[in-house]
């Protein structure tokens, strides 16, 4: 629009010296000029003015558009941050639905909680003493549960809360002292979470028929818990012990292999252990094959020539 109103500008302008030229030409002797009729320069001049008066229309218009130009920019510049607010709006409610869903997962498992709490049989009627005792047992009992579910939607920080609790009232299983760890660990308190994992295998050692699964997860996460702490020589054998246990268990392998990529001179036994991790079907084979490439890419020590 600006562009078009100075073209019409120009154009007029240009009509308006033509015409200038035009009334003062010099075709014809000074003594003919004078002799022009009267109303010939009335006419000129009366063209003049008219076109005068047009480009301070022109003008006026183009300041109405300069302005209506400058209301649109703010309009453009509202409709943005409102947009801006409807995108955090969107972002909210999907926010809002995820803590819904998840809300209503737990009321379920609540119920299911309280619906196998009812299948129950009655218990027969017991000592006040023996009362409170199974009354502990069983709190205990639905907070290990509790945590346990917990943990398995990754809500470290209220099942460390949950099996902590249940720790309180006397549940001090292997099982609970592992969740803690596992809780602590992802909060990055690998100090205490090494802790915790010590006093399950401590556990675990005084039980006649121990769970050598829960054994094996055990070694691997202390010793995961030692590699963060940079104590690889603590953590090698721990890893050593749970591939006794089992052989092909691949995330025992993959801790070793970091192990030994720690010490300068193992990083040869580094790349074995992660080759079998990889063998095994370890879940973190892509990482195992990046690592085996990097400890080949570096430079093997230089050898002295001899004199």
């Amino acid at each position: 629009m600006k562009e078009r109103t100075a073209r019409i500008v120009g154009a007029r302008l240009c009509l308006l010296l033509a015409l200038v030229c035009l009334a003062n030409s010099c075709d014809g002797k000074p003594e003919e000029r004078a002799a022009q009729p009267a109303a010939e320069e009335s006419e000129w001049q009366r063209k003049y003015e008219d076109l005068v008066n047009e480009n301070e229309v022109v003008y006026r218009q183009l300041n109405v558009l300069k302005a209506e130009n400058e209301e649109l920019r703010t309009e453009r510049e509202r409709l943005r941050e409102q947009l801006k607010d409807l995108d955090q709006l969107a972002t909210l409610r999907a926010r809002l639905a995820e803590q819904t869903q998840l809300a209503q997962q737990l009321e379920r498992e609540v119920a299911r909680l309280r619906e196998g709490e009812e299948a129950r049989p009655e218990p027969k009627p017991v000592e006040p003493s023996e009362n409170l005792a199974l009354a502990v047992q069983r709190g205990r009992q639905r907070l290990e549960e509790l945590g346990a579910v917990l943990l398995d939607r990754r809500q470290y920080g209220t099942a460390h809360a949950v099996i902590l609790s249940a720790l309180q009232l006397g549940s001090e299983t292997p099982r609970t002292f592992f969740q803690l760890g596992v809780c602590q660990a992802a909060d990055g308190r690998f100090d205490q979470a090494a802790d915790r994992y010590e006093q399950a295998l401590q556990a675990l050692q005084k039980q006649p028929d121990r769970d050598d699964d829960l054994l094996r997860n055990c070694l691997i996460n202390y010793a995961a818990a030692r590699l963060q702490l940079g104590q690889p020589q603590e953590a090698m054998p721990l890893c050593l012990r749970a591939i006794e246990l089992d052989e092909t268990f691949a995330p025992a392998y993959f801790n070793l292999g970091l192990a030994y990529a720690d010490l300068p001179d193992r990083r040869q036994e580094a790349v074995e252990a992660f080759r079998k991790h990889i063998i095994h079907g370890g879940a973190r084979s892509v990482s195992a094959r990046e690592l085996i490439a990097e400890l080949q890419a570096e430079p093997a020590a230089e050898v002295q020539p001899e004199p």
